[in-house]
């Protein structure tokens, strides 16, 4: 049974970050690539049948408003994982630089070693 220091946690939390980075990628594109033509789709059906002569139906403006409330939400959801996203942005951000720190720290030690 192997014990894992602090440096292989510190990685393999990277690491998942970075898997949850790039699945809320996935998540924001598919969001907003259905979102947005739906409500476009939405908003011309509603445009087209308001200026119908025979005026709207119950069960047009049901399913027009059903189409535009399931685009709400996804344009909803979408907006929630981009905030999410931005969030693991900048802890990542922060391994990063806490990595350049170290890594500038040891190597200035190792170079006042052998001075």
């Amino acid at each position: 049974m192997s014990i894992k220091n602090l440096t292989d946690f510190a990685y393999e939390s990277i690491a998942s970050k970075e898997m949850e980075r790039k699945s809320l990628v996935i998540i924001i594109i598919s969001c907003f690539l259905i979102a947005v033509p739906s409500l476009g789709v939405s908003s011309f059906l509603l445009m087209a049948y308001l200026h119908q002569k025979g005026g709207l139906y119950t069960q047009d403006m049901i399913s027009i408003s059903a189409l535009a409330l399931i685009s709400a939400i996804l344009i909803v959801l979408g907006t929630n994982r981009v905030l999410r996203l931005k969030k693991i942005e900048n802890k990542l951000k922060q391994f990063d630089l806490l990595e350049e720190t170290i890594y500038s720290e040891v190597l200035k030690s190792r170079m006042d070693q052998f001075k």
